[in-house]
């Protein structure tokens, strides 16, 4: 029969003549058809969520929201689709969140659309967004368990609308290590943290997504075209590791500083504020060196500082003007370098 593990099988035929069918066989196909009528069911790669807040209902979505603790639906999403070895996937809508969300190890969660949805707030570019659903809500997703891997896809998180008290964190990692995806995810929160992760044991890969309010310790990174706000980092890297920390095409918005940081690519970024690089106060790497920062551009009155300790630094080719009319223009700051033993040369002048 053309039904074998609820897959199609081009059937055998002999003298063109259908072969026989029994109730058994029959059933395989009713089966089959039935699991085809839903978005979701175990034969696509999600698990799906809708929420009836944007017009879902039972026959589009596997889980159904209804604005109020929608957490308790995304979570039973989350178990099934980590028994199957399953993402899963959120229709359209904003989703209320009254405790956390805890994916399992090696979860992808997706939006359906990257886009703006006004409803949601400023800062929130996405279709799709977990929002807090009161003041008391203090995680929205938390890992807790080791070597966890996240990726967060096509997902606001956080609201402009919403309450949002200095103890809620966006993305809680806790004690755990492990791995964070971003692709096209913003967060926004007028006073919460972005993302908080175990120092020095947590790797960040963000493309085209929005990272708010975090102080990052980095084992690894790639962020890139990404806009990022009021956020330091502290301890990425280490030479003696196998590690690096590339942030390329970013905007920073906010000083930025970079605490016993080390091994970190920082490459045609534009700063709106200053860049600072420190040493000596980390318990991990203890120093700020062998960092490269190259061909970044900084508005006007901003530039670099090299902090006393550090040393092995390359910075070059960054510079920055902002045009005022006519023949006016505002230079940046240029570099101040206290350090030993940085190289700093062709930067753009800054009169």
């Amino acid at each position: 029969m053309p039904i074998s593990n609820g897959r199609y099988v081009s059937p055998t035929w002999i003298n063109n003549q259908a072969p026989p069918i029994n109730a058994s066989e029959l059933q395989a196909i009713t089966d089959t058809l039935e699991n085809l009528n839903g978005i979701g069911t175990s034969l696509r790669g999600y698990i799906v969520v809708g929420t009836t807040q944007s017009g879902a209902t039972p026959s589009t979505c596997d889980y159904l929201c209804d604005g109020t603790a929608d957490d308790i639906e995304i979570n039973r999403a989350i178990q099934a689709a980590s028994n199957v070895s399953m993402g899963v996937f959120l229709l359209n809508g904003i989703y209320s969140i009254a405790n956390p969300i805890y994916p399992t190890q090696n979860m992808l969660i997706c939006g359906q659309n990257y886009g703006a949805d006004t409803s949601i707030g400023v800062g929130i570019n996405n279709s799709v967004g977990l929002s807090p659903e009161s003041s008391s809500v203090t995680n929205i997703i938390v890992m807790d368990g080791d070597n966890d891997t996240l990726h967060l896809k096509n997902i606001g998180i956080g609201s402009a609308l919403a309450p949002s008290p200095s103890t809620l964190s966006l993305i809680n990692f806790q004690t755990s290590t492990g791995n964070l995806y971003l692709d096209n995810a913003s967060m926004y929160s007028q006073s919460a943290t972005g993302i908080i992760g175990a120092s020095n044991n947590f790797s960040l890969f963000a493309s085209k997504s929005t990272i708010y309010k975090s102080n990052l310790s980095l084992l690894s990174s790639r962020l890139e075209q990404c806009e990022i706000y009021n956020t330091q980092f502290s301890n990425c890297g280490a030479l003696a590791q196998g590690t690096d920390n590339f942030w390329i095409f970013n905007t920073f918005y906010n000083n930025v500083s970079m605490t016993d940081c080390q091994k970190c690519t920082i490459m045609g970024n534009i700063f709106y504020d200053s860049l600072s690089l420190v040493s000596g106060s980390g318990s991990i790497n203890a120093t700020c060196a062998c960092n490269n920062i190259m061909g970044n551009t900084f508005a006007a009155g901003n530039g670099i500082t090299l902090g006393t300790g550090t040393y092995y630094n390359n910075v070059t080719c960054n510079g920055g003007v902002s045009y005022q009319g006519g023949t006016s223009f505002t230079p940046w700051s240029g570099v101040t370098d206290s350090g030993t033993n940085n190289y700093v040369a062709n930067n753009m002048p800054t009169s």
